[in-house]
């Protein structure tokens, strides 16, 4: 793909249900275009599961600008209200100038009911800056009788590359 805006998933003001065991699985990987390309792009939308799964992977392809984020996640929700576990693994781009971000989080809650919360992410190289592995601002994280394990790691660039930046954020477990 050329240009910008080439995402693999669009998931955008919607709501995603599951009951009992059933599980979500959400996969994508972007184009290869120019700047905003997303392997996976959740906004202003919920996902909700009982005792089932939520495992959302994605993967941002080669860029030539920025904000090429594997999972950006903005204003969204993911609830599991049984003791389902929730699973996040983002791939930033690589290549361009900046802010090419394994997970991109803002205003978002993760909670669960009794299962493990899991979030990883690998941010992307660039010639500039902020290609962080995780970025969570302004998000809430909760596992009511769960682990939380959140690895990030940040990728190449001239500064402000960092494994995980949870400025403004909660993370809790109870239980």
């Amino acid at each position: 793909s050329s240009g910008g805006n080439n995402s693999g998933v669009q998931i955008f003001s919607s709501n995603i249900t599951t009951i009992g065991a059933g599980t979500v699985t959400v996969t994508g990987t972007s184009g290869s275009g120019t700047f905003n390309n997303r392997g996976v792009e959740l906004s202003s939308s919920n996902i909700n599961v009982g005792t089932g799964t939520v495992s959302i992977s994605g993967t941002s392809g080669a860029v030539t600008s920025s904000g090429n984020q594997g999972i950006s996640f903005s204003s969204s929700n993911i609830v599991a209200t049984g003791a389902a576990g929730v699973t996040l693994f983002g791939q930033g781009g690589t290549g361009g100038t900046s802010t090419n971000r394994g997970i991109d989080r803002s205003s978002s809650n993760i909670t669960t009911a009794g299962g493990n919360v899991s979030i990883t992410g690998f941010g992307g190289n660039s010639s500039l800056d902020s290609n962080e592995g995780i970025d969570a601002s302004s998000s809430n994280i909760s596992a009511n009788g769960g682990n939380i394990s959140i690895a990030g790691t940040a990728g190449n660039g001239t500064s402000n590359n960092t494994g995980l930046d949870l400025s403004s954020s909660n993370s809790s477990t109870s239980g």
